[in-house]
């Protein structure tokens, strides 16, 4: 016997029904309207995890599920890559076994969105990912 469907406070309905992965890959990924109002609440509202939860009527576990980290969203601000030999790695996750999406050379501008357990979130070119917060001067 499955669960009684438990009622969702959804503010919204997205402007946007489709994404292009920053990557530039084909991967389809779709969300359910539970699935992105998690994540705005927690990326545009500013909310932890607890918070969205709460404002959403659903358990924490379900914000938790994307296993994403949650990056707190700050005012964009300009950085520069600095490393004393080859170049800065771009990687699609914050972690350094993650898949390098770009190699960011000595020097670079990139736009740093946010920042979680060292790692940046950052926009160079025309991707998005993850570098080591220790190798960009802000």
């Amino acid at each position: 016997m499955s669960r009684p469907r438990k009622c969702r406070r959804i503010c919204r309905m997205p402007a946007t029904t489709e994404f292009i992965p920053a990557s530039g890959s084909n991967d389809v990924v779709v969300l359910s309207i539970d699935e992105y109002e998690s994540i705005r609440l927690m990326d545009h509202e500013g909310l932890n995890q607890e918070q969205a939860a709460l404002q959403m009527n659903v358990a924490r576990a379900v914000t938790e599920y994307f296993a994403l980290p949650f990056v707190y969203p700050i005012a964009p601000y300009a950085g520069t890559v600095r490393v004393d030999f080859g170049t800065l790695n771009l990687r699609a996750a914050p972690s350094p076994t993650a898949d390098v999406i770009a190699n960011l050379p000595n020097g670079a501008n990139v736009t740093v969105y946010g920042e979680w357990q060292g790692w940046y979130t950052v926009h160079y070119g025309t991707l998005v990912g993850y570098a080591a917060a220790a190798y960009i001067d802000t």
